[in-house]
């Protein structure tokens, strides 16, 4: 027989082997829900102090004007905000980027394509990744020039400031200098794709 408190009356009462065998049987089980719970709780907790996901993300990274050339823009993203970086006169220079609202995507595309899950602008600005096959990308038209688009990219600049253009942009590996935005493009073989 094992000794036991009897919650009622205070007195210690001996209960029989099978019943001190329930009890500490829900005792374990109470303990694993608790600890089940503990654990789901830190989970969450970790869950939040990551940074937040933003489907603009895809969209960071190094971008050249023509395949295989220098990086000229760099997407990046400092906290939450999302910057275009290019080199200007020899200097680096961040612009801060906003994310269009998506029924502003689904309603710029409707009808027409499956939007963009992003779109990032600034002033007279717009980038975006059009999923591919999409019947609106210029890089993809079998009749395209070859010299404005030398081969299809889903990554895209429009600009609208002065003149109207649309850029492919061509994912490059990450390298500390961007080619001046001024200087001419040209054929760069010789660029050396570091990571």
């Amino acid at each position: 027989m094992i000794r036991s408190c009897s919650a009622s009356t205070g007195n210690i009462m001996e209960l029989p082997p099978q019943l001190e065998q329930g009890r500490n049987m829900y005792m374990r089980f109470c303990q694993a829900v608790v600890g089940m719970h503990l654990v789901a709780g830190m989970v969450l907790l970790a869950g939040c102090t990551q940074e937040s996901v933003s489907p603009c993300d895809e969209l960071m990274g190094d971008y050249a004007t023509k395949p295989k050339n220098q990086p000229r823009i760099r997407i990046e993203k400092s906290g939450e905000n999302f910057l275009f970086t290019h080199r200007e006169s020899g200097a680096q220079v961040s612009e801060p980027l906003t994310p269009l609202p998506t029924a502003e995507i689904v309603e710029m595309f409707e009808g027409k394509i499956v939007p963009p899950r992003c779109i990032l602008t600034a002033d007279g600005m717009k980038i975006m990744k059009l999923p591919a096959g999409s019947g609106v990308n210029p890089t993809e038209d079998p009749d395209r020039k070859l010299s404005q688009y030398p081969e299809p990219t889903p990554f895209l600049m429009g600009i609208s400031a002065g003149v109207a253009a649309v850029l492919g942009l061509y994912p490059v590996p990450h390298q500390e200098t961007l080619k001046d935005i001024d200087e001419e493009d040209e054929d760069d073989d010789g660029y050396i794709h570091s990571k």
